[in-house]
């Protein structure tokens, strides 16, 4: 019995190492997403103090994942705007209230008052005074 194989020569060619950094820099830039949108999400929910913390980790984490990867993804990008937008809406919410704060009483009142007149009309105003047991304080 002649058992005559062809044997086939099989090469194995080495693998080319994984990128890794592009790998780990994708992930940050989505974590950079992730809290940009979130960050600005948490400006509707009253929670200044969040758009902060979560609009500075979006800033940091984007300039991580460029340096990682050595170029900014989209991801990174988006993230990045999202987390200056959201440290803008920051500034900007407290700074209002800085200003609200430093209103007095009398102040608040006509400025609350002359929203309503503009906003609702002059009926609106007047039962709104009246509800709340104001004078009027434009007069």
């Amino acid at each position: 019995m002649n058992n005559s194989f062809d044997h086939q020569q099989i090469s194995f060619e080495p693998v080319p190492p994984s990128n890794e950094t592009s790998a780990v820099g994708r992930g940050f830039a989505i974590a950079s997403l992730v809290c940009g949108i979130v960050g600005i999400l948490m400006c509707c929910c009253c929670v200044y103090l969040f758009n902060l913390i979560l609009g500075v980790l979006a800033v940091v984490f984007a300039i991580v994942s460029a340096r990682m990867s050595k170029k900014m993804s989209g991801l990174a990008i988006a993230g990045l705007i999202l987390g200056i937008l959201a440290l803008i809406i920051f500034i900007a919410l407290f700074a209002f209230e800085v200003w609200i704060s430093n209103l007095s009483a009398e102040e608040f009142d006509a400025l609350i008052g002359n929203a309503i007149k503009d906003i609702f009309g002059e009926e609106y105003y007047d039962l709104y005074m009246d509800e709340m047991g104001f004078g009027d304080p434009l007069q």
